[in-house]
């Protein structure tokens, strides 16, 4: 009887044991469901935008964790061929292949237009980015679509397609594909549906920093403080 009555309390104590885990487990979710992301302290990285104007002495091998090769521009059909970025490409061909990407500058609107309504450019766009990763060694690639205000409704839903086309592309040569927006897209009317696009891409690189744009409204772009100032800022 003894013995009966030892099993059933220890049986009882697992139970007990148990009971408490799953407890613990489920509200260790809620508890992760409830927090926000900005009351998390995650592990900061340093990197570095090199642009191809720059010189070899200005990036330092191992001093930051990644490199932003700034970079390549397109033309109206999708090439790469004769761009400045990729004669001076050798600034950052000693960081290693990991902590390398390339940043494809689309800022020039009219170049930028016509991407965006061309599938057989955007088609030949993919194929050079995807051959001049390979070719140079990057581990990734950053699109820097830097699209004006407009009133076009259907301009955000051609960027969500184009980046959709591009990263689909790039993620299936087992490279990075990551986004570079204008800070104040989360206060300004700009042609970017971020929750889509952050849907789609491995990263978001928000660019924040104290200048105005020349014709644009007085005042930094992206302030990183004085909110009570401007509206809003990067904090």
């Amino acid at each position: 009887m003894k013995k009966w009555i030892g099993v059933f309390v220890c049986v009882v104590l697992i139970g007990i044991i148990l009971f408490n885990r799953m407890s613990l487990q489920k509200k260790q979710q809620t508890i992760n469901k409830t927090i926000s992301p900005t009351s998390i302290v995650s592990t900061l990285s340093r990197g570095i935008f090199v642009p191809y104007w720059s010189s070899i002495e200005d990036t330092p091998e191992g001093k930051y964790d990644t490199y932003y090769y700034f970079g390549v521009q397109p033309t109206t059909q999708g090439t790469l061929e004769n761009e400045s970025g990729l004669q001076n490409i050798r600034l950052v061909k000693n960081i290693p292949e990991k902590r390398r990407k390339l940043v494809l500058r689309m800022l020039d609107s009219t170049i930028t237009e016509v991407l965006l309504d061309e599938k057989q450019a955007q088609k030949e766009l993919v194929s050079q980015l995807v051959t001049t990763l390979n070719t140079h060694s990057f581990s990734g690639i950053v699109l820097d679509i830097e699209v004006p205000f407009t009133l076009n409704p259907e301009k955000k839903d051609k960027i969500t397609k184009f980046v959709q086309v591009m990263c689909t592309a790039i993620n299936s040569d087992y490279k990075t594909c990551s986004l570079l927006i204008y800070g104040d897209s989360f206060y300004r009317n700009r042609p970017y549906d971020i929750k889509k696009l952050a849907s789609i891409v491995d990263t978001v690189l928000v660019m924040a920093y104290d200048f105005h744009k020349a014709g644009g409204e007085p005042g930094p772009n992206f302030p990183f403080s004085e909110k009570q100032k401007y509206g809003y800022d990067f904090k």
